[in-house]
């Protein structure tokens, strides 16, 4: 196997030095007085490199898990689909896309890499000041600190029994 130099440059590659296909990780930030976080650096990469024309319009809303998500446009248009998609006969359904629609705001990443957090969006979500911002691939969730903190203290002795509990259903 070999590789021809063509000429092009991996956006993410030349930044960082290694190819981030998505949001991954945890990162611990703060909520400054106005409602806005620091955007990690590596996300901003993820960002300019995956949806450099999605910079200007981002979407921050509740997430399935009760946090807040932050979604490029494109990857929530596609997340809202799916969402959709569900029978809208259901009464749960349709509460469920109530609530989201209604808590989604659409917020820009400014010139200090920050992005506005809906107050009302942060009290409903339990944010504090201290954060854990949370890469899942296609989006974040912000989570608050100690919540986060209890989530995995609560999930890891649980994993092993869990993906196998996953893996079985799989192969039903």
């Amino acid at each position: 196997m070999f590789v021809v130099d063509c000429g092009y440059k991996w956006p993410i590659v030349e930044k960082t030095g290694f190819i981030m296909n998505g949001f991954y990780g945890n990162h611990p930030l703060i909520v400054d007085d106005k409602s806005r976080m620091k955007l990690p650096a590596k996300f901003r990469v993820v960002f300019e490199a995956q949806y450099p024309d999605e910079l200007t319009e981002i979407v921050v809303t509740l997430s399935l898990n009760g946090v807040i998500a932050v979604f490029p446009r494109s990857e929530y248009d596609k997340y809202l689909q799916e969402l959709t998609n569900e029978s809208q006969r259901e009464l749960h359904t349709r509460k469920l896309l109530t609530a989201i629609e209604g808590c989604t705001s659409f917020e820009k990443i400014d010139k200090q890499n920050r992005v506005r957090l809906d107050p009302t969006l942060c009290r409903l979500a339990g944010i504090t000041k201290d954060i854990y911002v949370i890469g899942r691939k296609t989006h974040m969730e912000i989570w608050d600190r100690k919540k986060w903190e209890e989530f995995l203290e609560s999930t890891i002795p649980d994993i092993s029994s869990t993906a196998d509990m996953s893996y079985r259903s799989t192969k039903m």
